[in-house]
C-alpha cells in the first residue's frame, strides 16, 4: 500500500480551497438601471385603493403599506413627493403621516382627478396635494390635519423649491385647470381650496381659517364650521346658508355672516349669490316648522334685511298641523327678496293675524319673486281684525315676479279691512304667471274683494286658474278674479269656474268690480257662476270706467252658464257700466237671469251691459238669455227703468256697434221701455251700427217696435227664418246651427274657424255647443316643473380638462432617472437567488440593493423605481410624449436612457439564467464531487490501517483487501484528477473573468 501516495492525493485535494475562497468573493456589477418600466410591484392593492409610485424628491422619508394601510413618514421638515401612479386613497383604506409638525407637498404625476374615498390622516402636519386633473374627496372621505390644501393649479420648479425651504403654499386659481370637490369630511386648522370649481355642498369644512379661490365657486354654510372663510370667486357662484343658523347665530351675537368674505369678479357683476335655505332633506318636519319660524323671525325683525340676503330657498315640504300660529313673513318688515318654493308644499298652516297690518303667509312683498311652491290648507283664525290686506299668498305685492304657484283651501278672509284676495289683499304693479287658486272659502268682508286680489294697480297676469270659491264680498267692489283694478294693468289667459256668491256695495263682476283706465282684458273665460249682485253688477265686470290714462280693452272673451246677475242700478250680462272702451270677440253663453228690482229711479239692465256711454263694440255674440228684466218703482214720469237685448241705455257722443249677434232671448221686460237691442238711447247719441242680428228673439207676435225701441236710431235686422239671415247677412262666415239637445237654433260668426274676426281665440265646439278660449295649462308646482333650486354645474363631479405641458415639471423626472443612474448594485454570488432573476426587472433590481446597509438610499431608489413604474403605465406618458417629443428635450434624454439601460438589464437576466447559473452551479457540483471523493479515499485509508493494525484477517485476505481499495482509490483519484483539471483549465479562468469584470454604462452615448 503506498501511504505516500495517499497522502499527495490528500494534499491535492486541499488545494480545491482556492475555489472555496474565491466563491465566498462578492461579484460587484455596476448597472445603471432606470426605473421607467412596465411591471408592477408586488403590491396586495390596487393604485385607486392607495397612492402609488410616491418619491421623496427633494430629500428622503419612508413610504410602507401594510394591508389597506399606508404610513408616510419624511425626513425633512418641508418635504416633497411625487406620486407616478397618482395620490388616490380607496373606501376602507387609511394614509397616514406619521410625523409631527412636518410639511408635505403632494403632487399627482398622472391624467386623472386624485380621489381621497378613505381616510387621511394628517395629525400635526400640514398636508396639501396638487392636481391640475382635480381632487375629488368623496363620500364618507375623512381628512385630518394641522393645515390641509388642494390645489389644481400647477406648481412649477421654483414654487416647490420654495416650499421645500420654507412651506410656502399660496396658489392662485387657473379657470382652465380641474376641479375641487368635497363630499367629504375635512377638519384641520387651515383649509385651503384651489380649483377651476371649488365645490362643498354635500361636504363639511371644519377649521379656524377656510381660504378658497375658485372660478365658480359652491358653497354650503351647513357644512362649514368655521370663525373666518374667504373666498375669491372668478365668474360665478353661490353660498347657502341655512335659515336656523343664521338666526341662532345672530341672536347669540356670534356674528356667523361677518366671518364670511367674499371677494372677486363674480361679487361685483352679481354672479355670485348668498341665498338662505330654509331646512334640508335631511331635516324631520319638527326642524322645518323651526326653520320656517327662523326665516320669519330673519324678515321681521329687519335681520334679512340687514344682512343683504336676496334668495331663500326651501329645502323640503312642511307640514303646520298641530304647530301653533305662525307670523307672515314680513309683516312689519316688508320681505324683499326671492323665494324658491323647489316644487315644495306648506300644508295646514294658521297665521297669527293679531295687531297685523299686513296678513297672509307674506305679509308685504317688495319686489323680488315668489315660485315654485304650492299652499295646502292656509286659515286665518278669527280675530278682533285690525289689518288691512289680507291675502292667501301675501297681504300686499309692491311689484315682483310670481309663478307656478298653487294655493288649495283657503279659510277664514273675515273682518273689516281694506282689501282681501285669494292670492294678495292689494298688488301695486308686477308679473304674475301659471298660478292656481281653488277651494276658497268666504273672501271678504272688505272694501275691495277679489277671488285673486282685492285690488290690482298696474301688472301683467297670465296662465292663472281659479276654481271653487264659496263667496266672495266686498263692500264698495268685488270680483271674481278682483275687485277694483287699474293702472297698466293686462289680463290674459285666465280661468274662473264655480264660483257661488260674488256681491258688493257698488261695483260687482264676474271678473272684476271696476276696471277704470287703460286695462288690457283677453283670452279669460268664466263658467258655472252661480249669483253676481251689486248696485251695479256685470257677468264679467261691473263697472268700465276710463281715466286721463286711457280707456279698457277686453277682448277673446267667453262667459258660460250664469245663473244669475242681479243688483239695485245697472247690471248687465257682460257689463253693468260702461263708460268707455274697446270690445271685440266676445261670447255670452246661457244666463239664466238678469234682473234689478228696486226702488231706484235708475235702473238699466241689458244682455250685454245695463248702461253703454261710449266705446267699440264688434264680433259679440249672446246665447240663451232667460229673462232680462228692469222692475222699478219709482215715478214712471222720469222714464229711467229700461231694458235691452244688448244695452239698457246708451248715452254717447260716438259709439260703434257691428257684427253682433243675439240669439235666443226669451224675455225683456222693464216698468218704462224694453228693446231687442236697446232699451233706451238718448236724444243726441251718435250712433254707427252695422251687421246686427236676431235671431229667435222673444216671440212672433211682439211688435217690431218693442223689440227695437228708437227703430229709426238703430237699423236693425230681425227674423226667425234663417234664410232671411243668409240673404241680408253681411258678416262673412254666418253659420246657423242646432244643438240637438235643446233644438236651439243659433248664429255665428266663423273665420278660419274661430268666432269673429282674424284676431279672435275663441273656437267653437259643434259636438259640445260651447265657446272655449285658448286652453290654460294646469299649474303643478308640486313636482311635475324643474326646481329652480340652483346647482352647482355637475354636482359631485369633476370636469374634464385638456393638460398642458406646464402642468408638469420634466425636471422633476430628470431627477428621479439620474439618481438611479448614479449608484450601484452588488450581486453577491455565495449567496444568490436565481429565482429572483425569474421575475421582474423592478423586483431583480430591489434584490441587487438587499445588502445595501444604507437603508435611506435604499428606501429612495425603491421609490425611484417605484415612481417610474407607476408613471409608465398612466396615461400621462403618453401626454409627455407629445410635449417633448423632440431630441433635445430632458425627457427624450430620460427615455434614451431608459430604452438603453431596459435593454442592458435584459441582457443582464440573459447571461445570469444562461450563463452565470449553469456555469455556477457546474462548479458547485464538481466541487461537491472532489469533497466527495476525498472524503471518501480518507475512509478507504483508515478501514486498510485498522484492518493492518488490529491482524484480523490473515495475509493472503489482507492482499485482497488491499488490492480492493488500491484499485477504488486509484479509480477515486483518477475522477479527481480529471476534475481537477476541469476547476483549473475551466471553472477557474471563468471566474477570474468574472471577478475582475465591471459592467458599466456610464459612457454610452445615449
Amino acid at each position: 500500500m503506498n501511504i505516500t501516495n495517499l497522502l499527495n492525493i490528500k494534499h491535492f485535494l486541499n488545494t480545491s480551497s482556492y475555489f472555496t475562497n474565491h466563491l465566498s468573493k462578492s461579484l460587484r456589477v455596476v448597472v445603471n438601471i432606470s426605473v421607467i418600466t412596465s411591471l408592477v410591484l408586488a403590491q396586495s392593492l390596487t393604485a385607486s385603493n392607495l397612492p402609488s409610485g410616491g418619491k421623496f424628491i427633494n430629500g428622503t422619508g419612508s413610504i410602507a403599506t401594510n394591508g389597506n394601510i399606508m404610513n408616510i413618514t419624511g425626513d425633512k421638515t418641508h418635504n416633497v413627493i411625487a406620486w407616478g401612479g397618482g395620490f388616490n386613497i380607496g373606501k376602507d383604506n387609511t394614509v397616514n403621516f406619521t410625523t409631527n409638525g412636518k410639511n408635505y407637498l403632494n403632487l399627482d404625476y398622472t391624467n386623472k382627478a386624485s380621489q381621497i374615498l378613505g381616510t387621511l390622516n394628517g395629525g400635526t402636519n400640514n398636508v396639501y396635494i396638487v392636481n391640475p386633473s382635480g381632487v375629488l374627496v368623496g363620500e364618507g372621505a375623512t381628512i385630518n390635519a394641522n393645515k390641509f390644501g388642494v390645489s389644481t393649479t400647477p406648481m412649477g420648479i421654483d414654487a416647490i423649491n420654495t416650499f421645500s425651504v420654507d412651506d410656502s403654499f399660496s396658489p392662485v386659481f387657473n379657470a382652465n385647470k380641474g376641479d375641487v370637490v368635497n363630499m367629504g369630511t375635512i377638519k384641520a386648522n387651515e383649509i385651503v381650496l384651489v380649483g377651476n370649481k371649488v365645490e362643498n355642498i354635500k361636504g363639511t369644512l371644519q377649521a379656524d381659517k377656510v381660504d378658497i379661490k375658485g372660478d365658480k365657486v359652491y358653497l354650503e354654510d351647513f357644512g362649514i364650521n368655521s370663525t373666518h372663510l374667504k373666498a375669491e370667486i372668478g365668474s360665478e357662484g353661490f353660498f347657502k346658508y341655512e335659515v336656523k343658523d343664521v338666526y341662532d347665530a345672530y341672536k347669540d351675537d356670534s356674528n356667523l355672516v361677518d366671518n364670511y368674505e367674499f371677494t372677486g369678479t363674480a361679487t361685483t357683476n352679481g354672479n355670485f349669490k348668498e341665498y338662505l335655505y330654509i331646512g334640508s332633506q335631511s331635516a324631520s318636519n319638527e326642524e322645518m316648522i323651526n326653520s320656517w319660524k327662523g326665516f320669519a323671525k330673519l324678515v321681521n325683525e329687519g335681520i334679512f334685511g340687514e344682512l343683504k340676503f336676496k334668495d331663500v330657498y326651501l329645502g323640503k315640504d312642511i307640514d303646520f298641523a298641530g304647530a301653533s300660529t305662525i307670523n307672515p313673513v314680513g309683516f312689519g318688515n316688508g320681505f324683499v327678496g326671492n323665494f324658491y318654493g323647489n316644487n315644495h308644499t306648506l300644508s295646514n298652516i294658521q297665521i297669527d293675524v293679531a295687531d297685523k297690518t299686513y296678513v297672509g303667509l307674506f305679509g308685504y312683498i317688495k319686489g323680488g319673486s315668489v315660485q315654485n311652491l304650492t299652499i295646502d290648507g292656509l286659515q286665518f283664525p278669527k280675530y278682533a281684525f285690525s289689518y288691512k290686506y289680507l291675502g292667501g299668498l301675501a297681504g300686499h305685492i309692491e311689484n315682483g315676479t310670481f309663478s307656478n304657484i298653487a294655493l288649495d283651501t283657503i279659510e277664514g278672509f273675515n273682518g273689516e279691512n281694506s282689501s282681501s284676495g285669494g292670492f294678495a289683499g292689494e298688488i301695486n304693479s308686477g308679473t304674475f304667471n301659471n298660478i292656481s287658486l281653488k277651494n276658497l272659502g268666504n273672501i271678504g268682508v272688505a272694501k275691495y274683494a277679489g277671488g285673486f286680489a282685492g285690488q290690482i294697480n298696474g301688472g301683467d297676469f297670465s296662465s292663472i286658474i281659479l276654481s271653487n270659491i264659496e263667496s266672495i264680498y266686498g263692500k264698495n267692489n268685488g270680483g271674481g278674479f278682483v275687485g277694483y283694478t287699474t293702472g297698466n294693468t293686462t289680463f290674459d289667459g285666465i280661468s274662473l269656474k264655480d264660483i257661488r256668491f260674488i256681491k258688493s256695495g257698488a261695483f260687482t263682476g264676474g271678473f272684476a268690480g271696476m276696471t277704470q283706465g287703460n286695462v288690457i282684458f283677453e283670452n279669460i273665460v268664466l263658467n258655472d257662476l252661480e249669483e253676481i249682485s251689486g248696485s251695479h253688477a256685470g257677468g264679467f265686470v261691473g263697472g268700465v270706467l276710463n281715466n286721463e290714462n286711457g280707456i279698457a280693452s277686453l277682448s277673446n272673451i267667453v262667459l258660460n252658464n250664469i245663473e244669475s246677475i242681479k243688483g239695485i242700478g245697472f247690471i248687465g250680462g257682460f257689463a253693468g257700466w260702461i263708460n268707455d272702451g274697446t270690445f271685440n270677440n266676445i261670447i255670452l253663453n246661457n244666463i239664466e237671469k238678469i234682473s234689478v228690482s228696486a226702488t231706484h229711479k235708475y235702473i238699466f239692465t241689458g244682455g250685454f251691459t245695463g248702461y253703454a256711454g261710449a266705446g267699440t263694440y264688434k264680433n259679440i255674440i249672446l246665447n240663451n238669455i232667460g229673462e232680462i228684466s228692469a222692475n222699478g218703482t219709482a215715478s214712471l214720469d222720469e222714464k229711467s227703468i229700461y231694458a235691452g237685448g244688448f244695452a239698457g241705455r246708451i248715452k254717447s257722443d260716438g259709439i260703434n256697434f257691428s257684427n253682433i249677434v243675439l240669439n235666443d232671448i226669451d224675455k225683456i221686460s222693464a216698468s218704462i221701455a224694453a228693446g231687442g237691442f236697446v232699451g233706451n238711447i238718448e236724444n243726441g247719441s251718435n250712433i254707427a251700427n252695422s251687421n246686427i242680428y236676431f235671431y229667435g228673439l222673444l216671440n212672433s207676435s211682439s211688435n217690431k217696435n218693442y223689440i227695437t225701441h228708437n227703430e229709426n236710431i238703430l237699423n236693425l235686422s230681425n227674423t226667425t227664418d234663417f234664410q232671411t239671415f243668409i240673404n241680408q247677412s253681411k258678416i262673412a262666415g254666418l253659420e246657423y246651427l242646432t244643438n240637438t239637445s235643446t233644438s236651439n237654433s243659433h248664429l255665428h260668426m266663423i273665420n278660419g274657424g274661430k268666432i269673429g274676426n282674424e284676431k279672435s281665440k275663441i273656437t267653437f265646439d259643434k259636438d259640445n255647443f260651447t265657446y272655449n278660449t285658448p286652453k290654460i295649462s294646469e299649474v303643478d308646482p308640486d313636482g311635475s316643473g324643474s326646481s329652480s333650486s340652483p346647482t352647482a354645474p355637475n354636482e359631485g363631479e369633476l370636469s374634464s380638462i385638456t393638460l398642458e405641458q406646464s402642468d408638469f415639471e420634466d425636471e422633476i423626472l430628470k431627477t428621479i432617472i439620474d439618481e438611479i443612474l448614479n449608484e450601484d448594485y452588488v450581486l453577491n454570488i455565495d449567496s444568490i437567488d436565481f429565482n429572483k432573476f425569474n421575475e421582474g426587472d423592478v423586483a431583480i433590481l430591489l434584490y441587487l440593493l438587499k445588502n445595501t446597509s444604507n437603508k435611506k438610499l435604499k428606501e429612495s431608489l425603491k421609490q425611484s423605481l417605484e415612481f417610474y413604474t407607476e408613471f409608465n403605465k398612466g396615461g400621462l406618458k403618453t401626454e409627455f410624449e407629445k410635449w417633448y417629443g423632440s431630441d433635445e428635450s430632458t425627457y427624450k434624454t430620460s427615455m434614451g436612457k431608459y430604452n438603453y439601460i431596459i435593454e442592458s438589464l435584459a441582457n443582464l437576466k440573459e447571461y445570469v439564467n444562461t450563463t452565470l447559473k449553469p456555469e455556477l452551479e457546474s462548479i458547485k457540483n464538481n466541487l461537491n464531487r472532489l469533497e466527495f471523493l476525498k472524503a471518501e479515499i480518507k475512509r478507504l485509508e483508515r478501514v486498510y490501517q485498522k484492518a493492518m493494525q488490529n491482524d484480523l484477517l490473515p495475509y493472503d485476505q489482507l492482499e485482497v483487501v488491499y488490492k480492493n481499495t488500491q484499485e477504488k482509490i486509484d479509480a477515486y483519484y483518477a475522477e479527481a484528477q480529471g476534475l481537477l483539471d476541469i476547476l483549473k483549465n475551466k471553472n477557474k479562468p471563468f471566474l477570474d473573468d468574472l471577478i475582475t469584470k465591471e459592467y458599466s454604462f456610464e459612457d454610452k452615448i445615449y
